[in-house]
């Protein structure tokens, strides 16, 4: 099964699809629809967070991008060179992922950004992907002399599931 990114009309969600529609009213010039994870699909790091965020991603169609959480995730990255450019809270800038591919486990915003368990279960069609994108990617270990470590960042305890039981917690 090829990787596929998330349909812009996706309805599995009946609350977030309540939610987006509400969202087109209110805010018709943002993206307002499933986002779209970023950077290469070989990328050797993976950072899950847990869902776009009402005037982060779902304005700017980018996952951490417009929100706080981007400025401190983008800075974060290109300390370490995983990322270069300049991260602006609109996804018109030039910041470049190096090794690194960012997404959610729920693509599309929820209400009160909480996402429902069902809701983490139905994007799993797409975190399925991603979760074996997990165990292909190469051991990476920016510090020689440190083990090395499984390549996934997961920065929300609920996106845990969105992992194989054979990642390990």
């Amino acid at each position: 099964m090829g990787f596929s990114p998330p349909k812009p009309g996706c309805r599995r969600c009946p609350r977030l699809v309540a939610l987006r529609r509400k969202c087109r009213i209110d805010f018709p010039a943002w993206h307002n629809a499933p986002v779209d994870s970023m950077g290469a699909l070989d990328a050797r790091i993976l950072i899950i967070g847990l869902a776009p965020g009402l005037r982060g991603a779902n304005r700017t169609g980018r996952p951490f991008t417009g929100d706080g959480a981007g400025g401190y995730l983008f800075d974060m990255l290109s300390r370490f060179e995983l990322a270069s450019g300049t991260y602006d809270a609109d996804a018109d800038d030039d910041i470049t992922l190096h090794g690194v591919r960012i997404t959610n486990a729920v693509r599309c915003l929820p209400p009160d950004n909480k996402p429902v368990a069902s809701e983490l279960a139905n994007c799993r069609f797409s975190c399925g992907v991603k979760s074996r994108l997990c165990r292909d990617l190469k051991p990476y270990s920016p510090l020689a002399n440190r083990p090395m470590m499984r390549p996934c960042i997961v920065l929300v305890k609920n996106c845990l599931c969105t992992l194989p039981p054979w990642w390990g917690t």
